[in-house]
């Protein structure tokens, strides 16, 4: 399996392109509020006080980013020609279902529940306490407290059958033979007997899409400024989508044309490290080690080192790119960079946003962007309407993506929640 630990800060902040959209004031900036430290109140603590001195005195360090290049990078590459580089850079257009699906995301996101009385059926929520255990291996019984939304099949339709008209206070012995590719790794090729203890049956009870609903969860009064503020942020995720995907295929364009001759071992360990802390990001809360992470996605010492030397080579050729072209990021940039990104990138402020994402990333994103545009103002490029063929083709590659990932992993699950 291949995973491009660089562009994960590309993908995480994709996942905050849409969050705000639609929503009231007073919630699109209740993390502001919550951060903002009060200079006049008349019942500030001592901790609020210290809080707010520690707030204050929270300064970026000075850089000088032309240090995070790599030095003498000629003597590891040989530069290609990068001018002209042909690419397809896919545009989009945004449908009414497009726009549909998000006002019912939305409306699901809006949605309460309501304990039931009844028998539960498909789309009710059933809570339980479930004991497992498989059929003829000993030490396998398990407890939890869990819940199930009949239908989701997240254990299988046969367990969703057995959940089915179920009410608070019901137990339940059942068994289920599960296929030899079922996710979960212990299960799979066996039979496994359940003791189901139904603590609460819920409803989901999602508002309809009406003026209360614009009222109460929307900045807007019509249907029609909401559903044009959905369109405009869509054809701004998808536009930044197309631009994304293109500067992805010039970089292995100019990679494809750049000849590789080595490089130094303090770059690689360097490398190394922030390709393995970016798995580390599926860990949790839990004391789940990096070599568990590694075991569960089915990733072995050949794909770290591969996945090392593909990040190696790009700052090698980013480097020498920069240095060729006179491309500078200058400290006011980066200054400018994290300090106006904070918020989006979910940090309070931009040396919150350093911790996060290590001050090496951050320089690193901002002299891959400089190249970028320059590769892209220089490249041919031919815009083509993104087609549901498209789609298609990309689903099937990600299909046998995903199946070779579940040839090798141990954990299954964790690989299917991660994704």
């Amino acid at each position: 399996m291949k995973k491009t630990y660089r562009y994960l800060m590309l993908a995480l902040a994709g996942t905050a392109i849409l969050s705000g959209c639609g929503k009231k004031d007073d919630d699109k900036h209740a993390d502001e509020t919550e951060a903002s430290v009060p200079t006049e109140a008349a019942d500030v603590t001592d901790t609020e006080t210290e809080t707010e001195t520690e707030t204050e005195s929270r300064t970026l360090q000075p850089i000088t980013p032309s240090d995070y290049l790599v030095k003498n990078a000629s003597d590891y590459v040989t530069l290609g020609s990068y001018d002209g580089i042909e690419i397809v850079q896919y545009t989009y257009d945004i449908t009414d279902e497009m726009v549909q699906e998000q006002i019912d995301a939305a409306r699901q996101d809006a949605a309460t529940e309501e304990e039931k009385s009844g028998p539960s059926t498909t789309g009710d929520i059933v809570y339980v306490t479930l004991k497992s255990s498989v059929k003829d291996v000993a030490d396998s019984e398990e407890s939890e407290d869990t819940y199930f939304t009949i239908g989701d099949a997240d254990y299988g339709e046969d367990f969703d059958a057995a959940l089915t008209g179920v009410s608070t206070g019901d137990e339940k012995t059942f068994s289920i033979d599960f296929d030899d590719d079922f996710w979960i790794d212990t299960w799979a090729g066996h039979t496994v007997n359940f003791d189901a203890t139904v603590t609460q049956v819920t409803q989901l009870l999602v508002p309809d899409y009406d003026d209360d609903f614009l009222a109460t969860y929307t900045d807007y009064t019509t249907k029609e400024d909401y559903e044009a503020s959905i369109r405009s942020s869509l054809e701004d995720e998808y536009t930044q989508t197309s631009y994304s995907d293109a500067i992805a295929e010039l970089f292995q364009a100019a990679e494809a044309a750049t000849t590789f001759n080595g490089y130094p071992q303090e770059l690689y360990d360097s490398c190394k490290e922030d390709v393995l802390s970016a798995y580390t990001v599926f860990a949790g809360d839990d004391d789940t080690s990096i070599d568990d992470i590694l075991d569960a996605f089915g990733i072995t010492d050949a794909d770290i080192d591969s996945e090392t030397l593909d990040e190696v080579n790009h700052r090698l050729l980013i480097s020498a790119y920069c240095e060729q072209n006179k491309l500078e990021v200058t400290e006011d940039e980066y200054v400018s960079f994290v300090t106006d990104n904070a918020a989006y990138y979910g940090a309070a402020d931009a040396v919150e946003l350093e911790d996060m994402y290590t001050r090496d990333a951050l320089v690193w994103n901002l002299y891959e962007s400089k190249m970028a545009d320059q590769l892209y103002k220089n490249a041919k490029v031919t815009e083509t309407p993104y087609t549901e063929d498209d789609m298609l083709s990309e689903d099937d590659f990600a299909l046998d993506e995903t199946e070779a990932l579940s040839e090798n992993a141990d954990d299954t699950e964790a690989e299917t929640e991660a994704f």
